[in-house]
């Protein structure tokens, strides 16, 4: 989305930074970790 927005704009790539790519794959790690650890309570909780 950041690339899309900075495109459309300001028509150059902004606001990209190693900390966003750090903490964008951080984040994405964390809840394949909790959906890994819950995904048979999150199924059983599903209607």
């Amino acid at each position: 989305m950041t690339i899309i927005t900075g495109l459309i704009f300001a028509h150059k790539i902004i606001g990209l930074s190693i900390g966003m790519l750090i903490a964008d794959l951080g984040v994405g790690r964390v809840i394949a970790v909790f959906q890994h650890l819950f995904y048979e309570k999150m199924e059983a909780v599903r209607i």
